[in-house]
C-alpha cells in the first residue's frame, strides 16, 4: 500500500510499538524523577522499611503469644487430668473392686501367695492387686495407681509375674509421654526406674505361650491333618462342605501342672477338648454345638483356670443347647469337671447374662483365689442382674459374689 486512501488523500502508514521502546521511555521517567525528587522516594523507602520491621516484630509477637498459650493450656490440662485421675482413684481405694475398672479388664496373673494383679483401662492404665479374700490391696494400689497417676498411660495387654516376685506389664504404655512396650513394678507396687532406664521396656515381649515340648508339637500336627474322604459321605456333594475341605483347627490352650497338655480342636459340627500325657495317654471330651453349618471360626476360648479339684474354668464364646432348650446359645463361661466332661452342676454363664459388653469382649480373662472363687474380667457392667463394672468375683459353685 502507498500511502494512499481511496479516495486519493493521503495518510499515515500504520506501525507496530515496540516493547523496548516503551521499556526505554519508563526507565527515562523514573530516573528524571530521582533526579529531581530525591526526598520523596528516600522517605517512602524508609517509610516501607519501617512497616516491614514491624509487621515482623507483630509475628514474632503473636508467634510468642501462641506458643505461651498452648503451653499454658498443655499444663492446666495435664494438672486438671492429674487431680481428676487422684480424685478417682483416691475414691476407689475403699477395699472394693467394684469401680475400680472403669474401661475393662484385659488380664489376670495369680502370684504365688495366691494374691490377684489385674490390668486394663481404667481410663489410663489400670493396675490393681487383689488379696487371697478378694479384697483390694490398698498399698499396692495407692503406689502403683495412685501415685502415677499423671505420668502412666496406654492400654495394658497382659501381665505376668517374674520369678522374682516382680510384676511385668505388657502393651501400648506410656511413662511421662514416652512410649514403652513393658513396665515392671516391684512386688509393693512402686515402679522399677532401674527397668525402665535400662533401655529394655522399650523391647516388646516373648509372647505368652512358652516353647512347646516336642511330643506336643508332634500330637499339634497329627491332630491338624486333615480327615481322608469318605465316599459315602453326602455332604461332599455340596458345595463347600466336604469334612476334607475344612480340616481341623488345634489350639495348644495351656501345660497343666502335672504335666499333660490341654488342646482344642474344632471340626466341622463339634468343639472338642484333648487332654495329652508324654506317654501317649489321651482323653477327649466332644462338645456338639446345635448350630448348623460349619462351626470353624465360631468357637473361641480366651482364658481358662486350673482349679484344685482338677478342674477347669473357661472363658470364651461356645455354642451349647442349654437343657430343654429348642435354639442354640452362646456361653461365655463354662466349667470341665474333674472327670473330663462339661460340669452340669456349674451354671454356664450365657451371653445373655452379661450386659454392657462390646461385641465379642464378655469375659476376656479369669482366675481362681486361694479358697476356690473365681475372678472374672472383661468389658461388662452387670453379670446375672448383678451390677458388676468389668471385674468381678464369682463363688466357686459361679454364682456372683455381694
Amino acid at each position: 500500500m502507498d500511502g494512499r486512501d481511496i479516495d486519493g488523500g493521503l495518510t499515515a502508514e500504520l506501525r507496530p510499538v515496540r516493547p523496548g521502546a516503551v521499556i526505554l521511555l519508563t526507565s527515562l521517567v523514573l530516573l528524571l524523577a530521582l533526579a529531581f525528587f530525591p526526598d520523596y522516594w528516600d522517605w517512602d523507602l524508609h517509610r516501607l522499611r519501617d512497616v516491614i520491621r514491624l509487621d515482623m516484630q507483630w509475628q514474632a509477637r503473636m508467634a510468642h503469644n501462641a506458643v505461651a498459650s498452648a503451653m499454658e493450656r498443655d499444663r492446666v490440662s495435664e494438672e486438671r487430668a492429674r487431680a481428676r485421675a487422684e480424685a478417682r482413684v483416691k475414691a476407689r481405694i475403699t477395699g472394693s473392686m467394684r469401680e475400680l475398672f472403669g474401661g475393662f479388664v484385659t488380664d489376670l496373673a495369680v502370684q504365688p501367695d495366691g494374691k490377684v494383679v489385674a490390668v486394663g483401662y481404667q481410663p489410663g492404665l489400670g493396675i490393681a492387686r487383689f488379696e487371697r479374700d478378694g479384697s483390694l490391696d490398698r498399698e499396692f494400689v495407692r503406689r502403683a495407681s495412685w501415685e502415677l497417676a499423671g505420668d502412666l498411660g496406654g492400654i495394658a495387654r497382659r501381665v505376668e509375674v517374674a520369678p522374682d516376685g516382680g510384676i511385668i506389664v505388657h502393651g501400648a504404655l506410656t511413662f511421662r509421654d514416652a512410649p514403652h512396650a513393658r513396665l515392671r513394678f516391684h512386688t509393693d507396687g512402686s515402679l522399677d526406674t532401674r527397668f525402665l532406664s535400662s533401655g529394655e521396656s522399650r523391647n516388646p515381649g516373648p509372647e505368652r505361650q512358652p516353647a512347646l515340648p516336642a511330643w506336643v508339637a508332634d500330637l499339634v500336627a497329627d491332630l491338624a491333618r486333615p480327615p481322608a474322604p469318605d465316599p459315602r459321605d453326602p455332604r461332599r456333594f455340596l458345595c463347600g462342605n466336604d469334612p476334607a475341605l475344612w480340616p481341623p483347627r488345634v489350639t495348644v490352650l495351656a501345660l497343666q501342672p502335672d504335666g499333660r497338655a490341654l488342646i482344642a480342636r474344632t471340626r466341622q459340627g463339634w468343639f472338642g477338648l484333648i487332654r495329652a500325657a508324654e506317654d501317649g495317654r489321651r482323653e477327649e471330651l466332644r462338645i456338639p454345638p446345635v448350630c448348623s453349618g460349619r462351626i470353624d471360626g465360631m468357637v473361641t476360648v480366651k482364658s481358662l483356670a486350673f482349679q484344685s479339684d482338677g478342674g477347669v474354668v473357661m472363658a470364651g464364646d461356645l455354642p451349647l443347647r442349654p437343657a430343654g432348650a429348642l435354639l442354640c446359645r452362646h456361653a461365655v463361661l463354662w466349667r470341665i469337671g474333674p472327670g473330663f466332661a462339661l460340669d452340669e452342676a456349674f451354671p454356664v454363664m450365657w451371653s445373655t447374662d452379661v450386659e454392657g459388653a462390646a461385641y465379642g469382649r464378655a469375659i476376656d480373662t479369669t482366675a481362681v483365689l486361694g479358697d476356690g472363687r473365681i475372678v472374672v474380667g472383661g468389658e461388662f457392667t452387670s453379670l446375672r442382674g448383678e451390677k458388676r463394672r468389668n471385674i468381678a468375683v464369682l463363688r466357686a459353685d459361679g454364682t456372683v459374689e455381694d
